[in-house]
């Protein structure tokens, strides 16, 4: 079993695991894992120019980057959502997905354009997500902290499992384009890595919580 697929694997166990372990949250986290989906398919775009990883099957989006995608969405959201106690959602099909339609075009359109004016793919991906956030926390300033507590909490979540991953495999560190990375290695693992966690952690659950009309109670 390769790194990649068991890395996939284990973060999507853990996924099912907060669903069964929170009820109160699954409908919710099983809708953001769900959407996250879709975001495999960014791998057409990352892959090779950031890296090359090993697959169990040679896909243009492998049954990893699947996996990856359901395991990271369902995460953050169980992460912030429980960190959020009093965090209220509403799920309309029509209006949840006119908006994951409108956020998810955006971001592609805001990652291509980017990318094509030679900034490296991860980095206009940064870019891309940092002008959606910015959007969201315009629009719907009392989400600020959800992004806190997303990007603190899926950070450190990833960065364990990255690192765990990389010592059980030292050689997935090759899988990564050296020529597009900083060379800044943290906990064993590009530094960039990690700054996505961070973005990632940061921005999917404002997004989910837009297209849920999320709310929270203020407490005293």
């Amino acid at each position: 079993m390769n790194a990649y697929l068991s890395t996939s694997l284990f973060l999507t166990v853990l996924c099912l695991a907060g669903l069964w372990l929170v009820p109160r949250h699954r409908t919710p986290a099983l809708l953001s894992a769900v959407l996250g989906i879709p975001g495999a398919a960014y791998s057409l775009i990352f892959v090779p120019t950031y890296w090359n990883p090993v697959r169990i099957l040679a896909l243009p989006i492998g049954i990893e980057d699947v996996l990856f995608s359901f395991a990271n969405g369902g995460l953050v959201w169980l992460l912030v959502a429980v960190w959020t106690p009093g965090i209220r959602v509403s799920i309309e099909a029509a209006t949840v997905a006119k908006r994951w339609l409108a956020v998810t075009a955006a971001f592609t359109l805001l990652l291509v354009v980017i990318a094509r004016a030679g900034v490296a793919v991860m980095h206009a991906g940064l870019v891309g997500g940092a002008v959606i956030l910015g959007a969201m926390l315009w629009l719907r300033p009392a989400y600020w902290p959800l992004a806190v507590r997303g990007a603190i909490a899926f950070t450190i979540l990833y960065g364990a499992v990255l690192f765990g991953s990389l010592h059980i495999w030292p050689g997935t560190l090759s899988q990564w384009n050296t020529r597009v990375l900083s060379g800044i290695v943290f906990l064993g693992a590009p530094v960039e890595e990690m700054v996505w966690a961070l973005a990632y952690g940061a921005l999917y659950p404002v997004v989910m919580a837009f297209f849920l009309d999320a709310r929270m109670s203020q407490r005293r």
